[in-house]
């Protein structure tokens, strides 16, 4: 049965660049691998790291008439990394990618949200933050630099405020302190809706 780790985010918060860091880190060495990138998100350098490292297979997926595409291929025993279009709706993706799951008999081990900071000024873009990270096991604070401590403190402790049982770290340089930690099978996650036995 496939583990799947999901990785919510938008476009050029980093997602692609955590991976490749944690693959580079020596997690799951050895082990064969798929991410599957939104072809949206394809270009840059990152994806091209990926597609270099060792027991590592990148597949561009895209969505048409409610349909995943091009992720049929995968061969099992495989553990997929998705990496989800920051550009479109990220209920309606989680959605769609619930029934493909579904359907393909895979688990999703956790949800992952890749928070650019530079967005946080947008108040506009609040509700979005919320839905992302209503289904996130653990969310990843990234592009720093510049941010007030004060902006960032006031956006992890509304949602703690709220009972969120997510984790919250933060990423330095492209990686965070502790893989373990945010890439692993213990849900701690809002909803339960892709839980095994909903």
């Amino acid at each position: 049965m496939e583990k799947v780790f999901f990785l919510l985010g938008s476009k050029g918060a980093g997602k692609k660049e955590l991976l490749y860091n944690l693959f580079e880190s020596g997690f799951m060495s050895g082990e064969e691998k798929t991410v599957c990138i939104s072809r949206e998100e394809l270009l840059g350098d990152f994806s091209k790291k990926l597609k270099g490292l060792e027991k590592t297979e990148v597949v561009a997926w895209d969505l048409k008439d409610g349909w995943i595409l091009n992720c049929d291929a995968i061969e099992p025993g495989k553990t997929v990394f998705v990496v989800a279009d920051g550009l479109l709706n990220p209920v309606d993706q989680l959605e769609l990618w619930r029934e493909y799951f579904n359907q393909k008999g895979w688990v999703v081990a956790r949800i992952v949200s890749v928070v650019d900071c530079r967005l946080l000024k947008h108040e506009a873009l609040v509700p979005w933050f919320d839905a992302c990270i209503h289904f996130s096991d653990a969310v990843l604070l990234n592009h720093r630099t510049d941010i007030s401590n004060a902006a960032i403190k006031h956006f992890i402790e509304r949602y703690q405020s709220l009972h969120f049982p997510c984790l919250f770290d933060y990423v330095k340089k492209g990686k965070v302190d502790n893989w373990e930690k945010v890439f692993n099978d213990e849900a701690r996650r809002m909803t339960g809706c892709f839980d095994p036995e909903y």
